[in-house]
């Protein structure tokens, strides 16, 4: 008797699981780094194929999530919108129940939603302040990079967690996208813009990089943490950790611990 009533539980509860479950073909939807289905705020990448066939994708609300999976976040001043998007194959269909959070009203934060903090330390500057920081008794910590970068939207998380575990006010933020690509490429001799020619003038190339073309020219990888005590770069942790690709996948954890064991020592440089 004891036996039969395991058997016939089990049978109820694998009927309620499947219940429970989404059904419908094997799809997904990758999505950006600290977010998920209740918090999108990144683009999202849609899965094309299934089984070789096309996946053809619709959206109930193309303003706020098109079936292509670009994500417009509603204004600051809104509330957070609900969206379904469907995924259709030959074998049936398949929904996601998505929550697109709104704007803050924050630049830093709503350029940045994968920093995951409200309190965050980030603040922008721009290229005039960013050039003040390499005068005489200015200390500073400061990144270099740019929202669309992958890599920055997922190392700008550790940035900021650690500078707050070590004791450390503020993170500058200049974005130098503009001035870094606005170059003349004439074969293997690159002209830089005058004002990134400008700044990595102010840094030892000890802590700079080299353009791929041209390897006289200096170059400031996305993102690069700068360390600056009385107006010098002392220190300096930029571009990728070796064999990540923020467009393809997170860190793997022994990524993760390179990256923050190199951070971690920057700070403590700052701090010191």
């Amino acid at each position: 008797m004891i036996r039969k009533t395991v058997v016939l539980l089990t049978l109820i509860l694998g009927v309620w699981l499947l219940a429970g479950c989404e059904s419908g073909p094997n799809i997904a939807i990758k999505y950006g780094f600290n977010d998920a289905k209740d918090v999108v705020r990144y683009n999202l990448s849609l899965d094309e194929f299934y089984k070789g066939e096309t996946i053809v994708w619709t959206s109930s609300n193309e303003a706020v999530i098109t079936s292509v999976g670009v994500v417009t976040r509603p204004n600051a001043s809104a509330s957070d919108v609900k969206v379904t998007l469907t995924a259709e194959t030959s074998e049936g269909k398949k929904t996601f129940n998505l929550t697109v959070k709104k704007l803050t009203g924050d630049a830093v934060y709503d350029a940045y939603p994968s920093l995951n903090d409200q309190d965050h330390i980030v603040t922008e500057i721009d290229y005039q302040t960013t050039m003040g920081l390499f005068n005489p008794g200015q200390d500073a910590v400061l990144l270099m990079g740019w929202p669309t970068c992958g890599w920055c939207i997922e190392y700008i998380y550790y940035y900021n967690m650690l500078a707050k575990q070590q004791g450390i006010e503020e993170i500058l933020y200049y974005n130098h996208r503009t001035i870094r690509n606005d170059i003349t490429i004439d074969g293997d001799k690159v002209t830089l813009n005058a004002e990134f020619k400008a700044l990595t003038d102010k840094i030892d190339p000890d802590f700079l990089d080299r353009h791929a073309t041209d390897n006289t020219q200096m170059w400031i990888f996305s993102p690069t943490l700068f360390i600056i005590k009385d107006g010098v770069v002392v220190d300096a942790l930029g571009g990728a950790i070796e064999g990540h690709n923020a467009y393809e996948a997170s860190l793997t954890e022994a990524q993760k611990m390179i990256l923050i064991f190199g951070i971690s020592e920057l700070y403590t440089t700052f701090k010191n």
